[in-house]
């Protein structure tokens, strides 16, 4: 990505966020919303990590950690959800940055006036020494900042991660959706989850991102991982669609109530059935995103 096109983005604002579920599946309760930053210029969308990537060499991974919190925190309806704890990425090498921590700093104190939660996610797709940003982290955490470290994956070195997690003793460890996906048909994903498992001390609590089939979720309700986010349970959402999915939602009824009554037209049990679950589906994602489940 062109450094022309990161200052355009930048200096325009051109950065919108989507809001993604994190859900207590053994409960049945919303614990949170990830914020999704999603980079665009002239109606041409970049991929988030290229664009934080691209960020980063240019010298500009701050200004572009700022803007994503500041658009996720605009667009946050905190007061119309039931669940006020927030995930935002964070590039680590920006709390080396006196200014961002200090940023972030008021952040959290907004954070606290509003009876919210806020938790960082460290990114992994930029390399950093976790020795050097400890300090900031305890700042911060002294704040009533949570920390999360991000993307896990099967290639994760042991005792680097071993490094991380004894430093930084994050209150939340995601693991990568190259993981999850297809979970239960893979002994050898199994075989991963659990070593990664045993290696992440009990008081830490482990994310399965992109949970998209109940098999895969069945198996990590077995494995004891008790926090899931994915198609499964919503797609990534503006604030501002709960009002389209509540009208596909009526949409859906009026369909599925037209079929059942016009008994005359050659519907199949099939359509009826594929019918209810589609309305089932939105019903989930508009309740899950809610916060309400």
């Amino acid at each position: 990505m062109q450094k022309r096109w990161v200052s355009e983005v930048l200096k325009k604002k051109s950065l919108y966020t989507l809001y993604q579920p994190i859900v207590d599946h053994r409960r049945g309760q919303v614990i949170a919303h990830e914020a999704l930053s999603r980079p665009y210029l002239n109606q041409r969308f970049f991929p988030p990590d290229i664009f934080f990537k691209s960020a980063a060499r240019c010298n500009q991974q701050a200004a572009a950690d700022r803007l994503a919190f500041e658009q996720a925190i605009a667009h946050f309806q905190y007061d119309s959800l039931s669940c006020k704890t927030l995930f935002i990425n964070v590039i680590p090498t920006n709390l080396l940055d006196a200014r961002f921590v200090h940023f972030l700093e008021r952040i959290a104190g907004r954070f606290r006036q509003l009876s919210m939660e806020l938790v960082i996610e460290l990114v992994e797709y930029i390399p950093y020494c976790t020795k050097e940003i400890v300090s900031a982290i305890d700042r911060l955490r002294s704040q009533g900042v949570y920390f999360a470290l991000d993307d896990l994956q099967e290639d994760a070195d042991l005792p680097d991660l071993l490094d991380k997690v004894g430093r930084i003793h994050p209150e939340y460890v995601k693991i990568d959706k190259s993981m999850i996906q297809g979970l239960a048909r893979s002994i050898q994903q199994q075989k991963q989850v659990e070593r990664l498992l045993k290696v992440i001390p009990e008081s830490t609590k482990i994310v399965a991102e992109g949970v998209e089939e109940w098999e895969d979720l069945h198996l990590l309700r077995e494995l004891g991982v008790h926090l899931s986010q994915g198609f499964y349970w919503s797609k990534p959402l503006k604030m501002s669609e709960t009002p389209w999915l509540l009208a596909q939602i009526e949409l859906q009824k009026e369909g599925l109530h037209s079929m059942v009554m016009h008994r005359d037209r050659p519907f199949s049990d099939a359509q009826v059935v594929a019918m209810g679950k589609s309305l089932d589906l939105l019903l989930l994602s508009y309740h899950v995103f809610k916060g309400d489940l």
